[in-house]
């Protein structure tokens, strides 16, 4: 058996200057990556999709979340993902890249790539299918935090993970590394994040990472929203974030209720397979081709899809 490489760690100072600040607030879109008919990288509708949304003003782009198939995506897929991405996005909005795994050395690999391709943040969801205690979750994150320098936005989906990150763990997270300091809650129990807010205080930035729960968490208390439908209607997606957080509560429940179809119709089968679909209907990407175990969505559902 050859021998096993020493894992490369991130440990140089982090040139702070690029960043003007550690945390965000807005609109960031979890991105598709689009895949050509063969299931490659279609590189010419990610360069679209990235432009597409830079033009509409959106404040971050998160690559390889799970949004993005991070699961099916090769190494050196990813890489590449992720420096078009930042090229593209320089000056104009910042790059978080997915680094979410449910082992916390390959965590650090991915961490190591996003550190090569010059994100200015990481994406980490909470590890799934071996669900960790709370203890466990928080060893997890806090190997993460002292290997980088860049903002941390802890992920919380329960229905997808099994687990949750708890008020409590997220606070002494927070305390001991305080560059872990946004949160996408994609939970839709407002006293849940009542309590978050309650105990992580009004300067951590606490993030609605469910389109339909943007507009409450907002008037809760939450900085912005990682969406998903703003992968094909960003500006619409935008003028709902800026309209509630500037406490324009009328026009925001009125941009709200207009988009709330779409919201609900995201998610009638696996996400991203719907927001692909209509992506490709626009002529954004050029196909809706999803990897395995994903698959196109069902005809009866493109119809309705398509009829909003």
């Amino acid at each position: 058996m050859p021998p096993v490489k020493p894992l490369k760690l991130f440990l140089d100072p982090y040139p702070w200057e690029l960043l003007e600040s550690q945390t965000m607030v807005g609109l960031l879109t979890a991105l598709v990556t689009p895949f050509d008919a063969q299931g490659g990288i279609d590189w010419a509708s990610w360069d679209r999709l990235i432009a597409f949304q830079l033009d509409s003003g959106v404040q971050g782009l998160i690559v390889a979340g799970t949004t993005g198939e991070a699961p099916t995506l090769r190494d050196h897929e990813y890489g590449v993902l992720l420096e078009r991405c930042r090229v593209l996005a320089a000056g104009r909005a910042r790059v978080f890249a997915g680094i979410g795994s449910n082992a916390t050395l390959r965590c650090l690999e991915l961490m190591d790539m996003a550190h090569a391709a010059g994100a200015d943040g990481l994406l980490v969801v909470t590890p799934y299918y071996n669900k960790p205690t709370q203890a466990g979750l928080l060893a997890h994150y806090k190997v993460l935090a002292a290997h980088t320098r860049l903002p941390i936005m802890v992920y919380s989906i329960p229905s997808r993970c099994g687990i949750q990150m708890e008020p409590q763990t997220m606070a002494a997270l927070y305390e001991a590394f305080p560059h872990c300091c946004l949160l996408k809650e994609s939970h839709t129990d407002c006293l849940r994040f009542s309590t978050l807010y309650r105990t992580l205080g009004s300067d951590f930035s606490l993030f609605s990472g469910d389109d339909a729960m943007s507009l409450p968490y907002i008037s809760l208390g939450a900085k912005g929203l990682v969406s998903v439908a703003s992968n094909r209607f960003p500006k619409e997606v935008s003028a709902l974030v800026a309209l509630a957080l500037e406490g324009h509560l009328a026009q925001a429940r009125a941009c709200y209720h207009a988009l709330a179809p779409l919201f609900e119709a995201l998610f009638w089968e696996t996400n991203p397979a719907p927001i692909k679909a209509l992506l490709a209907q626009a002529g954004i990407i050029d196909h809706e081709t999803l990897r395995l175990p994903l698959v196109e969505i069902q005809e009866s559902t493109r119809k309705r899809l398509f009829s909003l």
